[in-house]
């Protein structure tokens, strides 16, 4: 298959209806900020972070990846704009607040290791429906960038956080 085929197929935007999103978000953090978060809490948690411009504290819900002292997070959404340039952010994390630093991950080596780390973690039914399904068993940077098209990928250090 040419790049240009793999390019069309290549899943844009989030894995469901944003209409969806707009509905379940609310509920998502309700529950990951209650008592009765085990059930969810092991694959998402909620991320707050200030507008740039409006200086408005937002709160979402995200799915994770912990490696140590990292977290790795991902969304289709434009939120992630606001965490440019190393921003301070808040996490409720399994129940417990944390704080960290933003980055956004653009080297594609990095993010390669972040689609397989999830796969491993997750499943590939998972990675499918997060639309990172590669139709190359090799996973060359070509297929990865159409896997990823519209996907930000987020770092936050929490070792960056005041004790």
């Amino acid at each position: 298959m040419d790049n240009s085929i793999k390019n069309e197929n290549a899943r844009q935007g989030p894995p469901m209806p944003t209409f969806l999103f707009k509905v379940m978000n609310p509920l998502m953090a309700a529950l990951l900020t209650s008592p009765f978060h085990k059930g969810v809490s092991k694959n998402l948690m909620v991320l707050t972070f200030s507008g740039r411009r409006s200086g408005k504290r937002y709160s979402t819900p995200v799915g994770y990846l912990q490696e140590g002292n990292q977290l790795i997070v991902f969304t289709h959404s434009d939120w992630w704009k606001n965490l440019r340039g190393g921003a301070p952010v808040e996490v409720r994390l399994r129940g417990k607040i944390r704080h960290g630093k933003a980055e956004i991950i653009r080297d594609e080596d990095q993010i390669s290791k972040i689609v397989q780390s999830l796969t491993n973690a997750r499943g590939e039914e998972y990675a499918r429906r997060m639309g990172f399904n590669q139709d190359n068993p090799e996973g060359t940077k070509t297929d990865l960038s159409a896997a990823t098209q519209g996907t930000t990928f987020i770092a936050i250090d929490l070792a960056q956080e005041s004790e």
